[in-house]
């Protein structure tokens, strides 16, 4: 696993919590809605609990670099892509709520 260097006086996870924190501010204002806040903190303790935060760290750090050098990304895949964690940091632009909204809304197979 990557080790991200954070910064002082920080681990992988507090700084991973503070980057999540910030990029919730970030794409919804200063009142972040419950429904949001919720997932988010879920999803904390679940990538915290496999051990996964300085992996979010690396990669948004380097999805951030290839958007500041006009490399292209893609919208991600796998299930880390579609985590409220991943859009709050700008790993991937897919909102997990609205487009779980979405999915819910279509017509379901007939069993």
């Amino acid at each position: 696993m990557p080790v991200y260097d954070v910064p002082a006086g920080e681990d992988e996870h507090s700084w991973f919590v503070k980057e999540v924190q910030k990029g919730l501010h970030e794409r919804f204002g200063e009142t972040i809605p419950a429904e949001v806040q919720e997932r988010a903190n879920f999803e904390i303790e679940v990538i915290a609990g496999k051990g996964y935060p300085g992996y979010f760290l690396v990669v948004a750090d380097f999805i951030q670099w290839a958007k500041d050098n006009g490399i292209r990304v893609g919208p991600g895949r796998g299930s880390g892509a579609g985590s409220m964690a991943a859009y709050a940091m700008k790993i991937t632009d897919i909102d997990p709520i609205v487009h779980q909204a979405l999915l819910r809304a279509l017509p379901q197979p007939r069993t």
